[in-house]
C-alpha cells in the first residue's frame, strides 16, 4: 500500500507545466494510441483538480467523449478522493459523467467512504466502479474487505446499474477457505471485477524483502465462480505504470505469465469480458453485434498474443480506424 500512496502523492505533485497542459489534447493523443492497437472502448477515471477549476479534467473528458461518439466508446468515471468534500463530489457527478468512482481503501474509514460513494451514485442512478482492496495485507475478518462491503450494499440497496470492483488485489491473497464465501457474495451481488495486472504487479509487494506477494486478484477463482472478469492496462507512462504501451497484448501477456490464465481466458478478459463488465453490447461478427473489431492474420492465437503478427486492422464503429 505504501507504493500506491507514494504514486498518488507523485501524481498530485506533477510539475506545473504538466498540470497546465491541455487535458483534452493529452487524452486524445492517448486515445489515438489505444485505437491504433485495437482498443475501441475505454473507461477513463478522472480526478478532481485542486484549485479554482476542480472540474477541468471532468469537463475536458466528457467533451472528448462527445467528439468521439460513434467512433470510440469513452466512459468517463469520476475518481473521487476520500478527502474531497461531498458537495464537490456531488457537483462533479452532475456534470455528465458516465460512472461514479472512488477509492474507499485509501480512506480512514473505508466502509463510510463506500457508503458515501454509493449514496451519490444511487441518487443519480449511475453505474459504480470503485477501487477496492488494492493492498496485499489481509484484514482480520472478511467483513473488513472492501469488496464484501460493496457487495452487501449493492444487494441491500437493490442497485440496478452495473457495479464494478477494480483491482481487488486482496482476493488473490485469501486462502480458499476464506475466498469461497467472499466470491459467493460477489456473485450474488452481480459485481463485475476488473484486474489491472500491470499496475498491481508494479506497485504491490515493494516492501517485501523476500517471497514477494503477487499483486493480482484471484483471476482463476473468479472465472471458476462465474463472476464477470475484465482486465485492463490501467495507466500509460505515469507513477502507477512506468512502461504502459496502451497495448492489450501487454495485459494478456501478464495474465498468462503472472496470472496463469490460458490464452483464451486472457483474450476473453480484454475483449468480451471487458465489454460485459463495462455494460457494453457484445462486439463481434454476428448480425446485430457492434462492429468494434481487431482483425489479425489467421494464425495461432498464441502467435497473435505474443505479437508475432504485427499486421492489425482496427474496425471502430464499423469503420477502419
Amino acid at each position: 500500500g505504501n507504493a500506491l500512496v507514494g504514486a498518488c502523492d507523485s501524481w498530485g505533485a506533477l510539475p506545473p507545466t504538466i498540470a497546465r497542459a491541455d487535458p483534452e489534447a493529452r487524452a486524445l493523443a492517448a486515445v489515438r494510441r489505444y485505437v491504433a492497437h485495437g482498443i475501441t472502448a475505454i473507461r477513463t477515471h478522472v480526478a478532481l483538480h485542486v484549485g479554482s477549476d476542480p472540474f477541468r479534467a471532468v469537463d475536458a473528458l466528457t467533451g472528448l467523449r462527445e467528439r468521439l461518439r460513434g467512433r470510440v466508446t469513452l466512459q468517463v468515471c469520476l475518481l473521487a478522493g476520500h478527502e474531497t468534500p461531498t458537495e464537490l463530489v456531488a457537483a462533479a457527478a452532475d456534470r455528465g459523467i458516465d460512472v461514479m468512482g472512488g477509492c474507499p481503501h485509501l480512506a480512514d474509514d473505508p466502509r463510510a467512504e463506500c457508503t458515501r460513494m454509493l449514496d451519490i451514485a444511487e441518487a443519480r442512478d449511475l453505474p459504480v466502479d470503485l477501487h477496492v482492496d488494492e493492498v496485499t495485507d489481509l484484514p482480520d475478518a472478511d467483513d473488513d474487505l472492501d469488496i464484501v462491503e460493496l457487495a452487501r450494499q449493492t444487494l441491500a440497496r437493490g442497485l440496478s446499474r452495473p457495479v464494478t470492483a477494480s483491482h481487488a488485489v486482496r482476493l488473490g491473497m485469501l486462502p480458499p477457505s476464506r475466498r469461497e464465501p467472499v466470491l459467493a457474495e460477489v456473485l450474488r451481488a452481480g459485481l463485475g471485477v476488473v484486474a489491472l495486472p500491470i499496475t498491481n504487479l508494479y506497485l504491490q509487494g515493494r516492501d517485501a524483502t523476500h517471497a514477494v506477494p503477487r499483486g493480482l486478484t484471484a483471476l482463476r477463482a473468479l472465472l471458476e465462480a462465474g463472476i464477470p472478469l475484465a482486465a485492463g492496462a490501467d495507466n500509460v507512462r505515469d507513477p502507477f505504470n512506468v512502461a504502459g504501451r496502451a497495448e492489450p497484448f501487454e495485459t494478456t501477456s501478464l495474465l498468462q505469465t503472472a496470472g496463469h490464465l490460458t490464452a483464451e481466458q486472457a483474450l476473453h478478459a480484454v475483449t468480451t469480458g471487458a465489454r460485459e463488465v463495462l455494460g457494453l453490447p457484445r462486439a463481434g461478427v454476428a448480425p446485430g453485434d457492434v462492429a468494434d473489431l481487431l482483425l489479425v492474420p489467421d494464425v495461432d492465437l498464441g502467435d497473435v498474443l505474443a505479437g508475432a503478427e504485427d499486421a492489425r486492422i482496427v474496425l471502430s464503429g464499423g469503420r477502419v480506424g
